[in-house]
């Protein structure tokens, strides 16, 4: 079996199929764009596959996924690419490079004649691929980490990680013509294998919703509910993981009881369960708290509306799209200090930003948020919405990213 998988001079993977999965062109295939080589785009990696979608379609580009067929099968794709390439089972397969020979023939064949590559993510060898088709083509290329260049990063396969910026790491930034980060804090902590790069902040890019649409769900939402004026809901949006920390809240004492609180979760279940998070606000004494689970677009848009706060406690955030929906939608936040965005929005007044982790320090956040009138909780949100609207417009992302492009490319490379 592992000799059917492997790329080597005895020929191609047995039983490929290049239907239309494999191998889907776009209308701009051939003429010299930009092409874009990710990894797994499943719902599990969360921001990385919806931030790469973003990018796809401000460039125009097609996407290439290397993948392990492993974690496919079991979580699926968030969206289709226009080429898969997978991996070899195993982890020499995503180390070494070890694929079905067609279909990265496939993958080649449509990105020839690409003029720029934007390479997301390390610590797989399809950077190493990418790099060097790059150079092979005369074509230049980005690096977006995801901030997978985090110190936090390096805890966990440390010698791994090292070993893999000694041998690739080094020489795949090197050749980069820009590598870019969501927030000037994944920068300045990526600074120690960046210090030689051209590094550029360009915030992701997040939807406007029109404020009359949200109050309208607002007040729907909260009556179906039966959630009063007087009530403050807290939402936290996103996977329930460790590294989210989302049952913190309870231990803040007396502040998470108050009996106008609320505390809404939607998010599926990732190393913590919906019934821990029951478990903790029964054992803290908190009154009211929902678990929505894996919600919809639509359906979180509802929870945003009615909430009257989106908290984010994570111990690590690059950017946090789950904090710029909160914005967009007019909602003031609560940043812990592990929240890269949290740098950027200390001065804009949209809600409260942690300047330590101490449960007291949270603790007289959430009695804060409990006695706030509606009118301070609007203001605060009106404020962040301003901000969103001015950042993180997706016309503002299109735009800095072509004139990147075209500035490195040394030409105009979008219509």
């Amino acid at each position: 079996m592992a000799r059917d998988l492997r790329d080597d001079r005895r020929g191609e993977r047995k039983n490929v199929n290049l239907s239309s999965d494999h191998l889907i062109r776009r209308p701009d295939a051939a003429n010299g764009g930009c092409s874009i080589v990710a990894l797994g785009l499943h719902p599990g990696s969360g921001g990385p596959s919806k931030t790469v979608r973003q990018f796809r379609d401000a460039l125009n580009a097609r996407v290439c996924m290397f993948c392990n067929p492993a974690v496919e099968a079991k979580f699926g794709l968030a969206w289709a690419p226009d080429a898969k390439v997978r991996f070899a089972p195993g982890a020499l397969g995503e180390q070494a490079g070890i694929v079905g020979r067609r279909e990265r023939l496939a993958a080649e064949a449509m990105m020839a004649g690409t003029a720029l590559f934007s390479v997301h993510s390390l610590f797989r060898s399809h950077a190493v691929w990418a790099a060097r088709w790059a150079r092979a083509q005369g074509a230049r290329y980005w690096i977006v980490p995801h901030d997978i260049l985090d110190p936090y990063v390096f805890e966990t396969k440390t010698l791994a990680k090292l070993l893999w910026m000694r041998l690739h790491g080094r020489r795949v930034i090197a050749g980069s013509s820009a590598v870019i980060c969501s927030t000037t804090r994944e920068a300045e902590k990526a600074n120690r294998w960046l210090s030689d790069a051209r590094v550029e902040v360009i915030y992701w890019p997040t939807d406007l919703p029109d404020p009359l649409y949200v109050a309208q769900r607002r007040q729907e939402t909260r009556l179906r509910f039966g959630v009063t004026d007087r009530d403050r809901v807290l939402l936290f949006s996103g996977r329930l993981h460790p590294m989210k920390r989302p049952e913190r809240v309870f231990l803040a004492g007396d502040a998470c009881r108050a009996s106008n609180v609320h505390f809404w979760y939607a998010g599926p279940e990732d190393g913590i369960a919906a019934r821990e998070i029951m478990a903790a606000a029964d054992a803290a004494g908190a009154k009211h708290v929902r678990c929505f689970g894996l919600v919809s677009k639509d359906q979180l848009g509802d929870l945003l509306a009615a909430s009257d706060v989106s908290v984010s406690l994570s111990i690590r955030e690059n950017f946090g799209h789950s904090t710029a929906e909160a914005l967009a939608h007019g909602r003031p936040v609560v940043l812990s200090p592990g929240n890269d965005l949290a740098r950027d929005l200390k001065g804009v007044g949209c809600g409260w930003v942690l300047d330590d982790d101490r449960i007291e320090t949270l603790g007289a956040v959430l009695r804060d948020i409990s006695s706030s009138s509606c009118e301070n909780l609007f203001e605060r949100g009106r404020l962040g919405r301003s901000w969103a609207a001015r950042e993180l417009t997706f016309d503002r992302f299109r735009a800095r990213l072509r004139a990147l492009g075209s500035e490195i490319v040394g030409r105009q490379l979008f219509d």
